[in-house]
């Protein structure tokens, strides 16, 4: 079985579908802020908090970042 094969992973025990997960790259470029400025935001509880996916490897759960968006105060 290869990796592009995989539909499902265990996040914090909870199964979660592959597509609903964001690497930092893909959520870098969703925002368009930089990594830094989203590290000091989830720090501070500004942000959605990443999931450790397996060893090395975090993502943020796409659902999460979106009702974030969703929650920022229009202009």
């Amino acid at each position: 079985m290869s990796m592009s094969d995989v539909t499902h992973v265990v996040v914090d025990n909870d199964i979660v579908a592959v597509g609903e997960l964001l690497k930092r790259k893909e959520l870098v470029a969703m925002l368009g802020l930089c990594y830094t400025t989203i590290y000091n935001m989830e720090k501070a509880g500004k942000f959605p908090a990443r999931r450790k996916v397996s060893r090395g490897r975090v993502a943020w759960l796409r659902s999460e970042v979106e009702d974030w968006i969703r929650a920022l105060p229009t202009v």
